[in-house]
C-alpha cells in the first residue's frame, strides 16, 4: 500500500513538473516574442533621412553629389566657404536661396571677403589659412581677374590664380571657380578671362555665369553697370540680379 502511495506521489509530481515547466516555456516564448515585436516596431518606427533635395543638386559636380547624400544620411552639414570680391548682392542672395531650397540642416556657409586685391596680393596675405581653418567641403573661388586686369600682367595673373588653386586644394573640398563680375565695353579684360577658362585645370569646375550677360559692347550690357567717370566696371542692382539668378540657378535645380 505504502509503495503504491509513494508511485502515486512520485507521478503527481512529475505531472506538476512537466505543467509548470510546460507555462514556463510557454512565457519564455511569449517573452522572447515581444522583445522581437517591440524591435521591429522601434526600427519601423525608425525615419530614414529625406533625401529628396538631392534632385536639386543635379547641376553640381559628382563629388558634392555624393558627399550631400553622404551627409544627409549621418544627419550632417557640408560647409561651403566664399572666397569672394565683397558683393552682399550676390553672395546673400545666393545664400538665402540655398537655405530655403536645401533646408538649414543641409549647409553651413562661411564667407570670406577680399576688395580691391589682385590674385598675388591674396596670395601673399595667405589667404588660404583663413580658407583653411573654416573646415570647407566646398570651395566657391570667385578668381579676382578684374582686379588682375587693372594692376598686374595676365601671366602674373593666371601663376597667381593657379597656386591660390593648388593651395585650396590641399584642404580636400571640391572647389569650383567662377571669374569676377562682366564689364561693358572691355577689349582685354573679355581676352584675360576666356585665357582663364581654357587654361583651368580639369579637377575645378568652372562656373561660366557670363553667359548669361548680353555682348559686352552692347547698349543691354550698359544697362547694366554703374557709369563712374566713364568706366563701368561696376554691376548696377540689375547686374548683380543678373549673377546671382545665374548662380541660383546652378546650385538650385528646378
Amino acid at each position: 500500500m505504502l509503495k503504491k502511495i509513494s508511485i502515486a506521489v512520485i507521478i503527481l509530481v512529475g505531472i506538476v513538473v512537466i505543467v509548470f515547466g510546460f507555462r514556463h516555456y510557454q512565457q519564455k516564448i511569449a517573452q522572447t516574442t515581444n522583445m522581437k515585436k517591440t524591435i521591429l516596431t522601434k526600427t519601423s518606427l525608425k525615419k530614414e533621412p529625406d533625401l529628396s533635395y538631392l534632385a536639386l543638386a543635379k547641376n553640381l559636380p559628382p563629388t558634392i553629389q555624393t558627399q550631400l547624400k553622404s551627409a544627409g544620411q549621418n544627419e550632417q552639414k557640408l560647409t561651403m566657404t566664399f572666397v569672394v570680391q565683397n558683393n552682399p548682392a550676390v553672395t546673400q542672395a545666393l545664400i538665402s536661396a540655398m537655405k530655403k531650397a536645401y533646408d538649414t540642416k543641409v549647409w553651413n556657409f562661411e564667407t570670406i571677403n577680399y576688395t580691391t586685391e589682385t590674385s598675388t596680393a591674396l596670395l601673399n596675405n595667405k589667404i588660404v589659412d583663413k580658407v583653411t581653418a573654416t573646415k570647407p567641403n566646398v570651395i566657391l573661388y570667385e578668381a579676382p581677374l578684374l582686379n588682375d586686369n587693372l594692376n598686374i600682367p595676365e601671366t602674373e595673373s593666371q601663376t597667381s590664380n593657379n597656386q591660390l588653386l593648388s593651395q585650396f586644394s590641399k584642404t580636400k573640398a571640391t572647389i569650383l571657380v567662377e571669374p569676377s563680375n562682366p564689364i561693358y565695353n572691355g577689349v582685354v579684360y573679355p581676352t584675360q578671362e576666356q585665357s582663364f577658362k581654357n587654361a583651368l585645370p580639369k579637377q575645378y569646375t568652372f562656373i561660366d555665369y557670363w553667359t548669361a550677360f548680353p555682348a559686352t559692347d552692347s547698349p543691354a550690357m550698359q544697362a547694366l553697370t554703374v557709369n563712374t567717370n566713364d568706366t563701368y566696371y561696376t554691376l548696377n542692382a540689375a547686374g548683380n540680379k543678373l549673377w546671382a539668378d545665374n548662380l541660383i540657378k546652378y546650385f538650385i535645380a528646378n
